[in-house]
């Protein structure tokens, strides 16, 4: 049995850690290669050349503090009022990031609609029903052949009848509740929280991921909670050795970036379809020159070294935790060639 997790007391230290410079995402974690995964040019402008936007998008903004305030209901005890102020401060810490400041501020006002309903919704249920085991849990785990990933949950919480452990993941929407669960149950990131699970605790019977999913379009306000993402043990092993081609694949072609190969193109494709169907995250360089010089960055752009250091060339790249060396051995096992 886990231990259940200690609450937090300090609530100042809390918000100031909240309202603090938000992270990217890690080089060893699911949103990095998964980046790499589905938009090998957009993770090349991103995670090589440092490049971002100079504002952010609305729904990153506004998804990112609902976490923050989630974590905090949890993490001080189902405490409502706290959760509500934490959504705030964090909304105000991050308002210049908005292009548009009545965005901004339609942001906060169905931000704390959506939060209070969420709370009146599940908040004396979840209490009830279950012991919570981690917040916002970060963990770091090895693959079959030792190559070290990160992981990092909104919840895992036992249920006090079966004693069973389940995650939840938190999602927010303004299409379709049931749309967001079949994304959450089509997509790997609950594959890759349950192969984590399995792996940072093989004694626990994890069950399976619950997407906590929020909704909010005009008046009509909802926190459901559709169903359980199951992944069977074959899932769990097929998707671990997806991880593992993925990122012999992306060393190799960092490899070649470095030995002086001058062609990205030619490592990191496109992906047209998805960026012209959920809109550019890279308006006017997605098919536009860039500098020659990789430390300037194209108009309305900024280099974020911030994304550099969670890239490839970062601390906890697979070079600085000599991933490389294990991908390199697994590719000469197999007869590759760098």
């Amino acid at each position: 049995m886990l231990p259940t997790y200690q609450l937090k007391t300090d609530r100042d230290a809390f918000i100031q850690g909240k309202t603090s410079t938000p992270g990217g995402a890690s080089a060893i974690g699911h949103h990095f290669i998964q980046a790499y995964n589905q938009n090998k040019w957009g993770f090349y402008l991103r995670y090589i050349r440092g490049l971002r936007k100079k504002t952010t998008k609305p729904p990153l903004i506004f998804g990112g503090c609902i976490h923050d305030a989630k974590e905090a209901y949890y993490a001080f005890g189902f405490d409502e009022d706290f959760m509500l102020d934490v959504f705030l401060e964090v909304m105000n810490a991050r308002q210049k990031e908005y292009e548009d400041h009545n965005v901004y501020l339609k942001d906060v006002e169905r931000g704390r609609k959506m939060l209070f309903f969420w709370a009146n919704t599940w908040g004396e249920a979840d209490q009830a029903a279950y012991d919570i085991i981690e917040v916002e849990g970060q963990h770091e785990f090895q693959l079959a052949n030792g190559l070290p990933v990160s992981v990092r949950w909104d919840l895992l919480a036992q249920r006090k009848d079966n004693k069973k452990y389940y995650l939840f993941d938190t999602k927010t929407t303004g299409y379709s509740v049931m749309k967001s669960y079949e994304s959450v149950t089509g997509q790997d990131q609950a594959t890759m929280y349950l192969l984590a699970g399995s792996k940072v605790y093989p004694n626990a019977s994890i069950v399976g991921l619950i997407p906590d999913i929020m909704y909010k379009r005009q008046s009509v306000v909802k926190a459901e909670r559709p169903g359980i993402v199951l992944r069977s043990k074959r899932d769990l092993v097929e998707y671990e050795q997806e991880l593992i081609g993925l990122h012999m694949e992306m060393t190799q072609k960092i490899i070649a970036l470095e030995q002086g190969f001058p062609y990205p193109h030619m490592l990191f494709p496109r992906n047209g379809k998805d960026d012209s169907f959920f809109g550019t995250e890279w308006p006017d360089i997605y098919r536009g020159g860039l500098p020659s010089d990789p430390k300037k960055a194209p108009v309305g752009y900024v280099i974020d070294e911030t994304l550099i250091d969670n890239g490839p060339y970062g601390k906890k790249s697979l070079r600085a935790t000599n991933g490389y060396d294990k991908i390199l051995d697994i590719i000469d096992g197999i007869g590759g060639t760098t």
